[in-house]
C-alpha cells in the first residue's frame, strides 16, 4: 500500500482511538455541574469552578474544492477553565482562561500546529439592578441572541452566540437584560477583534456591533422574537505591508422569527432583511439590499419504537446580482453554526467551502431515530444551489449534493460526542465557481467530543 494511503489510514485510526479513549474517560467521570467550593465568607452566595473541552478530529479525502490532491487531516481543540463568584448582593464575577489549538493540515489556516492561551469570559454582572428586573453585564463575554443567521459554533445545547471570534467571546461587551415575563428584552454593544485566522472570510479586525432583541413566550413551547443589529466593520488587508484598508461596512439587519410546537409537530423559521452601505478603499459606496431566511418542519413519532422522526427545511443567504447597482450579498456577520449540518449545509463541502459565505440556498431532508434515550442516529441529504449564479459568471446554479450520517450520544447534560461521515458530489455550478477540475467526490470523517462542567 502506498505511503500516503498508509499515512491516511494511520491518522484515521489514531483519531478514532483518541476520541474513543477520551469519551470512555469522560463517561466514567461523575457528572458535574460546576464544582462548588465550601467554607466561603458570609457575603458570598456561591463560588464555583467550571470548564470544558471541545475536540474535533477531521479527516477529508479530497478537499472541499473537489481536487485530487490536498487531503486534510487535523484536530481542533479548545480547553477552558473558569471561576465564578456570586455575592449575596446580586453581583457576579467570572474569570476564565482557555487554550485553543489546531494541529495538522488545517484547511482554514496555512500555519499548521498553531495554539495559544487567551482570556475566555471575564465580566462583572449586576442582577436585578436597583431592585428592578434589569441585569447589567460588562466585560469579555458571549452574547447569545436567538438562533439562525446570528450563529456560533455548536455547544451542548446548540445555543447561538452573535459575532464571535475563535474564542467565542467578544473582547469587550455591555448587555442589558430586562425580564418582563412573558416578554424579555436584550440590548447590547460589543467590540469584536477578528484575528488573522479568519481574514479569509473577509472579516475585519475593527468591528463594533449593537443590537436590540425582543422575545415573547406565547406558551411554554411557543415563542416569537424580533430584533435589529447594527454592524460597523473596517476590513483590512493583513497581507499588505504596511497593512492597508480594503473597505468599510455600515449595515443594519432586521429579523423576525418563531419557534412553535404542536404535539409531535415542530416548526421554526426566521427572515432577515439587511440594509446599509459598503465603502471601498477610496470611499465609493454601494447600497446593501440583502436577505436571508430559514424554515424547518419536524414530525416526531415518540410513541413508536426507536422514536423515528423526519424533518424538511430550507434556508438561504442571498447573493449579489452583478446587473444591479445594489449589493445583494448577505453578510452573515458570523463565523459558525449552532447545529452540525443543519444551519451549515453539510459537513464536507458545507463545513469547508460555504462556511460563513453567502449566495447559496440549501434544501435539506433528514430522518433520525433514537435507539436509546441518550443516543441519536440521523441521515441528512442536502441539495445546495446558488442564489445568484451570475455572481460568479456561471451558467448553472447547481452547486452540490451531500449525504451525511451522524451518530450522536448525549449521556448527560455535560457530555456530547459522536461521529459524522459525509460524502459530497459537486455539480456543474460548483466547478464554475471554483475552477475547472473541481469534479471529484469529496469524503469527510469527523469524530467529535464536547464536555462541559
Amino acid at each position: 500500500m502506498e505511503e500516503k494511503y498508509m499515512s491516511r489510514f494511520r491518522f484515521g485510526l489514531a483519531t478514532i482511538f483518541a476520541a474513543a479513549l477520551a469519551v470512555a474517560l469522560l463517561a466514567a467521570t461523575p457528572v458535574l455541574a460546576d464544582i462548588s467550593i465550601k467554607d466561603v465568607p458570609d457575603y458570598v452566595e456561591d463560588l464555583t469552578i467550571g470548564g470544558g473541552t471541545e475536540l474535533y478530529f477531521m479527516a477529508y479525502e479530497k478537499n472541499a474544492l473537489g481536487f485530487d490532491k490536498n487531503d486534510y487531516n487535523w484536530v481542533d481543540g479548545v480547553f477552558r477553565l473558569n471561576t465564578t463568584l456570586k455575592l449575596k448582593s446580586n453581583v457576579e464575577f467570572k474569570l476564565g482562561m482557555l487554550y485553543t489549538g489546531t494541529f495538522g493540515q488545517d484547511y482554514y489556516d496555512a500555519e499548521a500546529d498553531t495554539s495559544k492561551f487567551n482570556a475566555d469570559d471575564a465580566y462583572i454582572k449586576f442582577s436585578t439592578l436597583f431592585n428592578t428586573p434589569v441585569d447589567l453585564t460588562l466585560g469579555r463575554q458571549r452574547i447569545n441572541v436567538e438562533k439562525g443567521f446570528l450563529m456560533s459554533e455548536g455547544n451542548l445545547d446548540f445555543s447561538t452566540a452573535i459575532y464571535t471570534n475563535s474564542e467565542k467571546a467578544s473582547p469587550f461587551a455591555a448587555r442589558i437584560d430586562v425580564n418582563l415575563e412573558p416578554l424579555t428584552l436584550l440590548a447590547y454593544w460589543e467590540n469584536i477583534a477578528t484575528d488573522n485566522l479568519y481574514q479569509g472570510f473577509g472579516k475585519g479586525d475593527d468591528i463594533e456591533a449593537m443590537g436590540l432583541n425582543a422575545h415573547y413566550n406565547l406558551t411554554e413551547n411557543k415563542y416569537v422574537y424580533a430584533g435589529a443589529v447594527r454592524w460597523l466593520s473596517t476590513i483590512h488587508d493583513l497581507q499588505a505591508d504596511p497593512v492597508s484598508v480594503l473597505g468599510k461596512q455600515v449595515l443594519v439587519t432586521y429579523y423576525l422569527g418563531t419557534d412553535l410546537a404542536f404535539g409531535p409537530i415542530h416548526f421554526e423559521g426566521e427572515y432577515a432583511k439587511q440594509t446599509g452601505d459598503s465603502y471601498d478603499a477610496v470611499g465609493a459606496s454601494t447600497s446593501q439590499d440583502a436577505h436571508a431566511y430559514f424554515a424547518f418542519l419536524k414530525y416526531s413519532m415518540d410513541n413508536v419504537a426507536l422514536k423515528p422522526w423526519v424533518e424538511v427545511g430550507t434556508y438561504a443567504f442571498s447573493g449579489d446580482d452583478p446587473a444591479t447597482t445594489d449589493n445583494e450579498g448577505f453578510n452573515t456577520m458570523t463565523l459558525g453554526f449552532p447545529d452540525w449540518g443543519k444551519f451549515s449545509p453539510g459537513e464536507v463541502f458545507g463545513e469547508q467551502l460555504y462556511f460563513g459565505a453567502n449566495n447559496y440556498k440549501d434544501y435539506m431532508l433528514q430522518v433520525g431515530i433514537l435507539p436509546t434515550e441518550t443516543m441519536q442516529v440521523r441521515l441528512q441529504y442536502h441539495k445546495v444551489k446558488a442564489d445568484e449564479k451570475a455572481a460568479y459568471g456561471g451558467t448553472s446554479d447547481d452547486l452540490y449534493s451531500e449525504y451525511d450520517l451522524f451518530v450522536e450520544f448525549f449521556p448527560n447534560e455535560n457530555l456530547y460526542f459522536g461521529i459524522v461521515v459525509g460524502v459530497a458530489d459537486p455539480d456543474k455550478g460548483h466547478e464554475e465557481l471554483v475552477g475547472a477540475g473541481a469534479t471529484k467526490t469529496a469524503i469527510g470523517v469527523m469524530p467529535f467530543l464536547v464536555y462541559n462542567f
